[in-house]
């Protein structure tokens, strides 16, 4: 039954008859539902009363994959940590706290953002509809739609480039006003010879 219903689920898509091979494939009795779990919140705290360990990546902030940062986040803790332990050595007590505190606004806000989107992405049912009537309403207003603008990659790749494209239509505009001065100064010479 549950084939069935995946089956059903991949009508329309452009490579069905290959959804329907991999589902005709696999093994009756052996597919699993798995949950998707989180916090809403990270930990208060990371570090131990004693400040002898401190959590890092999922152990201290489980996040859905809705945003898929949970193992950017990781690295960026690992990151973070060892810059903390080489500016403060054997100072657990300090480097714990540093850490903390440069990495759990971030975090927090993309468990937060992450959990959210879970929330919303309901496929199927009555919840689906409720969501999408929901959503239509809301982001009918423009400030709204504005402040999910972050949700949207091309708006993040935007962001990551723009410096980048910044500096590189600068560079361009001064390369052209050089070679005008150039051509201004080469006009000038030739009517001197005139």
């Amino acid at each position: 039954e549950d084939l069935l219903s995946l089956l059903e689920a991949c009508k329309g898509y452009e490579d069905y008859e290959m959804y329907v091979g991999i589902v005709k494939n696999c093994i009756p009795g052996k597919m699993f539902k798995w949950g998707i779990y989180d916090r809403e919140k990270p930990l208060d705290c990371w570090s131990s009363p004693k400040k002898r360990a401190v959590l890092i990546g999922d152990a201290a902030h489980p996040m859905s994959p809705f945003l898929g940062q949970g193992a950017n986040q990781a690295f960026l803790d690992s990151l973070t940590l060892a810059k903390e332990l080489k500016a403060h050595h054997d100072n657990f007590p300090r480097v714990f706290a540093s850490f903390e505190g440069k990495r759990k606004p971030r975090v927090t806000n993309i468990v937060e953002t992450s959990h959210f989107i879970g929330l919303i992405h309901t496929s199927s049912g009555e919840a689906a509809k409720v969501r999408d009537e929901i959503l239509y309403k809301t982001l009918a207003c423009q400030a709204i739609r504005e402040e999910f603008s972050v949700f949207n990659p091309v708006n993040w790749v935007a962001r990551l480039y723009e410096h980048s494209l910044k500096n590189r239509f600068y560079k361009a505009e001064k390369e052209q006003e050089k070679l005008r001065k150039q051509k201004a100064g080469a006009a000038a010479q030739n009517s001197d010879v005139v």
